[in-house]
């Protein structure tokens, strides 16, 4: 037989891409973020799925990216594979790193090895499993043995198919991790949420200009979230210690939009503080945004199972900023606990460590300074290319792995 062709650059002249499971929803954040990490050394474009029943548009915040960008439209599951090899054929690519161990990623990255050699690489930045329900990954192998044939293809995006992505995500031929607590779990080289970093840290000039474009009084106390406001993220804590803060100017600015009305109807509802709420935004204001805060609050409920995994990417947006970060002590962030880069906070104690953040400038100034020492030592684009770049050096298409074989079999 002969062997696949070398792939040309696809049709927006990359030969390397970043896909996204799901480009509708926050799930497309570290895609992103691997693409634009990935484009400091060559071409790259951001490639990916969206649902046509239920996410059809672009993720906001990535709508005005610079980077190439592919969007699969899925309107009827049960034919993504006819449909995706379609789009593998017509968007050849040399490496493609897949963002996140989902059904759809799966496949996608067996058809392009299968059609192209593609060099692919799983990335992993959360528990996956921890969204699912189950917490036990599968192969195709096992999950065939145990209830006698594949998950259906319509449920290409449900708990099955995501237990079988996770099983066989170390099937490519390399995994990267976004923090230290999966890099336990799953291996594979650790990159961060990196960030360019150009823009801050922010003087005071940046800070009031950054204030009257977002509609802040100039000499209030800017208390950020910025993400998308869940119910785990601690927001309610947030404001409910916000209303016991001895500073009498505090406002709490909440940038995200909120997936569930009554979680922004109760935030509104905590008597005695300003609340800020600006929606979604597009990922080239964020430095500008965050430039607008005095200090950034990231808590999470740490019994909710995925924020033991996760390391919230907007830490690096602050910690570039130098802007002072308070979060809780998640697995995933020790190392930035350990290096004095974040200020560590309970429910309990938030209130407390926000006053002294507030009302001390010095220890304000300080603290942020710290961030930005850890940011640029580990999360900016520069720190990170160099490990990624060595990854890329050493890494060449494997065969498929029996596992893998059998299910380019299913795909028929």
């Amino acid at each position: 037989m002969d062997p696949p062709p070398t792939p040309a650059p696809s049709p927006a002249g990359c030969a390397q891409w970043v896909c996204g499971w799901d480009l509708g929803h926050n799930a497309a954040g570290r895609a992103h973020t691997l693409a634009e990490l990935h484009a400091q050394a060559a071409p790259t474009g951001l490639m990916g799925c969206l649902d046509g029943a239920t996410h059809a548009h672009l993720w906001e915040p990535i709508r005005d990216t610079a980077l190439p960008l592919q969007a699969l439209v899925v309107d009827d599951w049960s034919a993504f594979v006819r449909q995706a090899r379609h789009f593998v054929e017509h968007h050849p690519c040399r490496l493609l790193h897949l963002s996140k161990p989902r059904g759809p990623n799966l496949v996608l990255g067996l058809l392009y090895k299968q059609r192209w050699s593609t060099t692919v690489l799983m990335d992993i930045d959360d528990e996956e499993l921890s969204f699912v329900g189950d917490p036990t990954p599968t192969t195709l192998d096992g999950y065939v043995t145990t209830q006698g044939a594949l998950p259906p293809w319509h449920e290409l995006r449900g708990a099955d198919w995501t237990r079988i992505a996770v099983g066989h995500a170390r099937d490519f031929d390399a995994v990267t991790v976004s923090n230290p607590a999966l890099q336990q779990r799953y291996g594979g080289l650790l990159l961060a949420h990196a960030r360019d970093g150009s823009a801050g840290p922010a003087d005071e000039a940046n800070r009031q200009r950054s204030r009257a474009a977002l509609g802040l009084p100039a000499g209030a106390r800017v208390v950020l979230f910025f993400g998308t406001p869940r119910a785990h993220k601690g927001l309610l804590h947030t404001a409910h210690a916000m209303a016991s803060l001895r500073c009498p100017n505090a406002v709490f600015t909440v940038v995200g939009e909120f997936p569930d009305p009554n979680l922004q109807a109760a935030l509104l509802a905590v008597p005695g503080i300003r609340v800020h709420l600006l929606g979604n935004q597009p990922f080239g204001r964020t430095p500008a945004i965050v430039a607008a805060a005095d200090a950034c609050v990231l808590m999470q409920d740490l019994s909710y199972g995925p924020a033991r995994w996760q390391m919230p990417a907007k830490i690096s947006d602050a910690l570039a900023m130098g802007v002072p970060v308070i979060a809780s002590a998640a697995p995933a962030l020790q190392p930035l606990v350990a290096a004095g880069a974040l200020e560590v906070a309970t429910p309990a104690s938030l209130a407390t460590v926000l006053d002294r953040l507030l009302l001390d400038p010095g220890r304000a100034r300080d603290r942020g300074l710290a961030g930005r020492r850890y940011f640029d030592a580990h999360l900016s684009f520069a720190a990170q290319r160099e490990p990624l770049d060595a990854l890329l050096r050493q890494t060449v298409p494997r065969p498929l792995s029996p596992a893998l074989q059998g299910l380019l079999a299913h795909l028929g």
